[in-house]
């Protein structure tokens, strides 16, 4: 299998699977309800669009899914390997670097674009007493851009005599 951020599902052949023909309607019909179909285009066979039920494009979805898992795994790994996590700015910069860690690992694969990456560090003190007597960390809150993939090339040009 593929790692997410590494394949997108256009274009791609299928190992014992016929290309069908479809007609210029029956392909629109299809492709307007993101059915993925199988057909040949300039004598190679292959999927289109890549696309999931919803209408987002496969890899968004094995990508995001990844990027969330990580974040996930590599968070609450800190936490276990930990003897402890101070409830301090230090503390709360021991889990942006597993952040850090997770979208470096992504930016790799192919899933972000590189340097796209920005986390909003909250200070310990801007916490409430509640959640730092229960132990709830504060939301470290970030953006950043899918790589995403090329599925279309517009060629546009002049061609004189």
């Amino acid at each position: 299998p593929k790692l997410p951020g590494s394949v997108t599902w256009v274009y791609k052949p299928l190992i014992g699977a016929t290309a069908y023909a479809l007609t210029p309607t029956q392909r629109t019909n299809a492709l307007g309800k993101y059915a993925n179909i199988y057909t040949t285009t300039a004598g190679i066979d292959g999927t289109e669009e890549g696309r999931v039920a919803s209408g987002e494009f496969i890899d968004v979805i094995r990508g995001t899914d990844q990027l969330r898992a990580w974040l996930q795994e590599y968070v609450f790994t800190a936490l276990a390997e930990a003897e402890k996590i101070p409830f301090t700015n230090d503390g709360i910069g021991i889990l942006v670097a597993q952040m850090e860690a997770v979208f470096n690992r992504s930016v790799s694969q192919g899933i972000l674009v590189k340097n796209s990456t920005v986390i909003t560090i909250p200070l310990a003190s801007s916490v409430s007493t509640s959640d730092k007597a229960n132990r709830i960390a504060p939301n470290i809150p970030f953006t950043t851009l899918l790589a995403g993939a090329i599925h279309t090339v517009p060629l546009i040009g002049v061609v004189s005599v």
